[in-house]
């Protein structure tokens, strides 16, 4: 049942795939756009708007004219209002945007390395990771080292999604180490079920997931514009 979709984002749309897609988005997200369609930001927005719904009529093998109405819980976690054993989050960076689908609560988060900015990075992880996660981290030197704070950093987020209170929950209250190909996680006086996996989405971004139940994805699906287009507008029962 668990499912991972992944969008990756091309330079160049065709004027139809613009057209198709935000005739699907809410009202007050073509508003935000407006002349900006054409922006990788604006971009990301539209496919984080839409790619849930695909994902979850994917997965659960809905009929079209099944309806699905989104929300959010009061700490702001999208959710969908009419099933509740229905489970969805999104992440995007860079140029893609990722999707994970399952019956149980889940999280997910990917992120582009960029290099330009680590320095400002570690100094979040000083001030923000458990001493144990930070001093792991200065060990490291390079890119190494790098792309070490954005393992940290997106199995954190993925975690906080997954449980859906978002930054109300200190950063410093739970901790990850990687070693050997292995992921350990402690998460303080909770004693909820968390599993984590992290995979790989391209050189440059890192893409943790983590999930109440031990059975994750084994890769990504991708899913091209042009199938994203077909699907939605096949599909008119979706409320936000």
């Amino acid at each position: 049942m668990a499912t991972l979709y992944a969008v990756r984002l091309v330079d160049d749309w065709e004027p139809f795939v613009y057209r198709e897609l935000m005739l699907h988005i809410t009202e007050g997200k073509r508003r935000r756009i407006g002349e900006r369609w054409d922006s990788l930001e604006a971009k990301r927005g539209i496919i984080a708007d839409l790619l849930p719904g695909f994902g979850l009529r994917k997965s659960f093998a809905m009929e079209r004219s099944e309806q699905l109405l989104f929300g959010t819980t009061p700490f702001g976690k999208p959710i969908l209002l009419n099933k509740e054993h229905m489970h969805f989050n999104v992440s995007h960076s860079g140029e893609w945007v990722v999707c994970a689908v399952d019956d149980q609560p889940i999280g997910i988060d990917v992120e582009y390395i960029n290099l330009r900015k680590i320095e400002g990075h570690y100094k979040v992880a000083r001030r923000f990771f458990t001493s144990r996660e930070y001093d792991d981290l200065m060990t490291r030197q390079g890119l190494e080292k790098a792309r070490y704070f954005y393992d940290l950093w997106t199995l954190k987020e993925s975690y906080i999604k997954k449980d859906g209170r978002g930054l109300s929950i200190p950063l410093n209250s739970f901790w990850f180490r990687l070693e050997d190909g292995k992921i350990h996680f402690s998460g303080g006086e909770r004693c909820e079920p968390n599993h984590f996996r992290q995979y790989q989405i391209g050189e440059h971004y890192k893409l943790a997931y983590c999930s109440a139940k031990d059975q994750h994805p084994e890769c990504p699906t991708i899913i091209t514009l042009n199938e994203l287009v077909d699907e939605i507008t096949a599909s008119k029962g979706e409320r936000r």
